[in-house]
């Protein structure tokens, strides 16, 4: 550590909030890592090239530099909330395409990173940044349906219910983003319910989360609740 400059000593500190390994573009944008840079710690095997174009670090010094980043919360905070925005913005692009004909190759990417996607989750309600709970909680909910993964999605909404639910005393007075995020996770908790069988209660969420959503700032999260609702009262 005594023989890194202090740059490199950042970049490995700011790299340690990565879980699961990481992609060149994500080290760049959340931990400023360069390409120069990224060959000079390789060099020193304090990076480790996992697959093409995917890298890691040994869990020790992953473990070390984040001891040495909670040093400094300032940074520590700002790099948890660029790596929180950077896999919000990763996932948004394919909430779509995820219903499409690229499924397996965007399932397989998702997979690739769903220990930061969680990290990113986690964080976002953790701190209400309520844009990337919206973005999260809709690639969740497909890929999570998509994989059958529905012990872990009914895990993941009740979570962030149970955190975000203290907003809906003051909907009134709610922005347009803190009710599509907190309609997000209601509707998201309410789909797993309904996945395990237990219909009413997927029913009450819906139609909290349809509260929220009767202003039409989002027609098409509109559109799928009373979908959802209409499927349950078929």
């Amino acid at each position: 550590w005594r023989l890194l400059d202090e740059h490199e000593r950042q970049v490995l500190r700011r790299l340690s909030v990565f879980e699961g390994g990481f992609q060149r573009d994500a080290a760049e944008r959340v931990a400023g890592l360069s390409l120069s840079e990224l060959a000079g710690l390789m060099d020193k095997s304090l990076i480790l090239r996992v697959d093409e174009g995917r890298y890691s670090l040994h869990d020790l010094v992953h473990k070390y530099g984040f001891v040495r980043l909670k040093e400094n919360p300032e940074e520590m905070l700002a790099t948890l909330d660029r790596h929180c925005r950077y896999y919000g913005d990763l996932l948004q692009p394919f909430v779509y395409r995820l219903k499409g004909r690229t499924q397996a190759e965007l399932q397989a990417m998702i997979a690739a990173e769903i220990d930061n996607l969680r990290q990113a989750w986690d964080w976002a309600i953790k701190n209400k940044r309520t844009r990337e709970i919206q973005l999260l909680s809709q690639g969740f909910t497909w890929f999570y349906e998509l994989r059958g993964w529905y012990q872990e999605g009914l895990a993941v909404f009740k979570q962030a219910v149970n955190t975000l639910s203290s907003l809906e005393s003051t909907a009134e007075s709610m922005d347009r983003a803190d009710k599509l995020s907190l309609a997000a996770v209601l509707v998201g908790y309410g789909w797993f319910l309904n996945r395990h069988g237990r219909n009413s209660p997927a029913k009450e969420y819906f139609l909290r989360g349809l509260s929220l959503l009767r202003g039409g700032e989002n027609p098409e999260s509109l559109a799928n609740v009373l979908r959802f609702i209409g499927m349950l009262d078929l």
